[in-house]
C-alpha cells in the first residue's frame, strides 16, 4: 500500500493553477505473477473540474460484470485494487467527461491523465503514455468509421467504400508512425493493437453487430477461411482483451455449434457437455476457457439450478467458474411476480388456433414437441423468431412438432394474429389458454420459455435452450428419428 500523503507531496498533486484539483488514482495490484508479486500498475487522473467525481473501469477480469465504479474520497483520491495477474485492456468511463476511454496496462505501468475543460489528455513520454496515446488516436478514427458508415444499414456505394478504406489505411499509418518514432514500446502491446485493428475490420466486413448471433448464418468459403484464423489467433494470450476479436470468435462458435465440421461434438442429448467440448476447436489457453465460460453464461438463466450445469461450470469454466456459480446461486424470479417452480410431468394445455379452432397439446402425442411460450410484447421472444423458423426448416424431416403458446391477453388477439401473419409463423399456434395454468404447468419465471415434450406427452426437458443457441436443434435430432 502507498503512503498517500507522501505520494501526493512527491508528485506535487495538491493544486493545479489555482483550481481545486480532484485526483483520481486507480491502483491495480498484480497478484500471482511469478517474481512480480508487488508490482503496482496505476492510473492517476488529475482534473480542475469539481464535476469529475468518479471513474469506472472494466477489464478482462470483469468481461460480463458491471464496471467497478470508483468514487474519490474526501481527499480526492481513489484506490482501485482488482485481483488480476495479467495485462489488461480497460474500458473506462469518467463522470462528467462523457464518452468511453480505452487503456492498455502492463505490469508496472504508471499512466497519468489530465482532464481540463472536459478534455482528457495523456501526460508524459513514458512507454505507457505513448502506447495509450496511440490507442486514443486509433479509437478516434474508429469512432468516425462507426458514426459515418456503420450506423447506416444500407450497402455502401463505391465512393463510400473507397472513403472507408482510406480510414482503415489511416489506422494502419498511425501504427507504422508509432513504430518509427517511438523507441520504447512493448512487443506484446503492438501485437495486441495489430490483432485488435484486424478484427475490428473483419467484424465490420462480415457485418457482425454486437447483438446479432450467427447461429444459422451461411458463411461463404472465403469467410470461413477468415474465421478459421480466429482459432489460430487464440494463441495470443491478449486476444480476448479485444472486443472485436471476441465478437468474431463468438459468431464462429455459434456457426460451429450447428455445422461441427470436425465432428467433435458428442450426442446432442449431452448438450451441456457439448458447450465445453466445442471449445476444443481452439488450442489450449485462456481463450478456450473464455469460450466455455461465455457458452455457459448464455444458458445460465434457465439452467442455474441444474446440478449437471453447475458441475460443467465447476469443471470447465476456469477463472470464471466462481463468478458463474455465484450468478447461478443468486438466480430468482422477478421481484413481485409469482414464481412457479414445480412443472407437471404431463402438461395439459389447450386454446384457440388462428382460425378459432380448439387445439391441445395432447393431440400431438406420438411426436416430439418443441414448445415456445411467448407474447407479442416480449422483445426477447421476437428476437428468437428468425432462429426458430430456421430450426423448423432444418427439422422438417424429423418427427418433431412445433407449438407456439401465446400468453397475450384476449384483447390483443388481433395484434397476435397480425404478427403470426407478418412473421409467417408456422406450426401449431395456441392462444387464449388459461395463462396461470400455462405458467404453473411449465414452472415459468419468465418468457420466452421453451420446453421439449416426449411422444408420450411427458415433459422431457423444461426450460430448454433457446433456438438462437442452436443447442435444441442438435438435441432434437438426437431424440427424434426422421419421419
Amino acid at each position: 500500500m502507498i503512503n498517500i500523503s507522501n505520494y501526493m507531496k512527491k508528485n506535487k498533486l495538491s493544486s493545479f493553477n489555482g483550481f481545486l484539483v480532484a485526483i483520481i488514482t486507480v491502483i491495480v495490484v498484480l497478484t500471482g505473477c511469478e517474481n512480480n508479486k508487488n508490482i503496482i500498475t496505476q492510473i492517476t487522473i488529475t482534473t480542475d473540474s469539481k464535476d469529475v467525481k468518479s471513474a469506472s473501469f472494466r477489464g478482462k477480469n470483469k468481461l460480463w460484470e458491471r464496471s467497478d465504479r470508483i468514487f474519490r474520497d474526501e481527499d480526492g483520491i481513489i484506490f482501485y485494487q482488482p485481483e488480476i495477474a495479467t495485462n489488461n485492456f480497460f474500458i473506462s468511463n469518467i463522470s462528467s467527461v462523457g464518452g468511453t476511454f480505452y487503456f492498455y496496462l502492463e505490469k508496472g505501468d504508471h499512466l497519468q491523465l489530465n482532464i481540463r475543460k472536459n478534455s482528457l489528455k495523456i501526460v508524459g513520454e513514458t512507454r505507457a503514455a505513448n502506447q495509450n496515446r496511440l490507442i486514443k488516436e486509433i479509437y478516434k478514427v474508429r469512432k468516425t468509421i462507426y458514426n459515418k458508415f456503420l450506423l447506416n444499414k444500407n450497402e455502401l456505394n463505391h465512393v463510400q467504400s473507397k472513403e472507408l478504406n482510406k480510414l482503415y489505411t489511416q489506422i494502419d499509418a498511425l501504427v507504422l508512425k508509432f513504430m518509427k518514432n517511438k523507441k520504447k514500446y512493448s512487443k506484446r502491446f503492438l501485437s495486441f493493437v495489430k490483432l485488435d485493428n484486424a478484427y475490428f475490420r473483419i467484424k465490420n466486413d462480415l457485418k457482425m453487430p454486437n447483438y446479432r448471433l450467427k447461429t444459422y448464418h451461411d458463411f461463404s468459403k472465403e469467410e470461413i477461411v477468415i474465421l478459421n484464423k480466429c482459432l489460430s489467433d487464440s494463441k495470443n494470450e491478449d486476444a480476448i482483451l479485444s472486443l472485436s476479436y471476441r465478437q468474431v470468435l463468438n459468431a464462429y462458435i455459434d456457426y460451429l455449434r450447428i455445422h461441427d465440421p470436425k465432428s467433435i461434438l458428442v450426442n446432442g442429448k449431452d448438450w451441456l457437455k457439448n458447450e465445453a467440448t466445442i471449445a476444443q476447436y481452439l488450442p489450449l489457453g485462456s481463450t478456450r476457457t473464455y469460450v466455455i465460460a461465455n457458452n455457459l453464461l448464455r444458458i445460465l438463466y434457465y439452467n442455474a439450478k441444474r446440478e449437471k450445469y453447475l458441475e460443467v461450470v465447476k469443471n470447465n469454466a476456469g477463472e470464471w467458474s466462481s463468478f458463474i456459480l455465484e450468478l447461478a446461486a443468486a438466480q430468482k424470479g422477478k421481484k413481485g411476480r409469482k414464481v412457479y417452480n414445480a412443472p407437471v410431468d404431463y402438461p395439459k394445455i389447450e386454446g384457440l388456433d388462428p382460425k378459432g379452432k380448439i387445439v391441445s397439446l395432447s393431440s400431438l402425442k406420438g411426436q416430439w414437441v418443441y414448445v415456445d411460450i411467448w407474447a407479442t410484447w416480449c422483445g426477447p421472444c421476437i428476437f428468437e423468431i428468425p432462429y426458430l423458423k430456421k430450426m423448423k426448416q432444418n427439422l422438417k424431416d424429423y418427427n418433431v412438432a412445433f407449438v407456439g403458446i401465446s400468453v397475450d391477453k384476449e384483447k390483443d388477439r388481433e395484434k397476435l394474429l397480425a404478427m403470426i401473419k407478418e412473421k409467417k409463423l408456422k406450426g401449431v399456434q395456441i392462444h387464449k389458454p388459461i395463462i396461470n395454468t400455462v405458467y404453473s404447468q411449465f414452472g415459468i419465471k419468465g418468457i420466452p420459455h421453451f420446453a421439449i415434450i416426449s411422444p408420450e406427452g411427458k415433459l422431457y426437458l423444461n426450460k430448454a435452450p433457446t433456438p438462437s443457441t442452436g443447442i435444441s436443434e442438435r438435441l432434437l435430432k438426437s431424440l427424434a428419428g426422421k419421419r
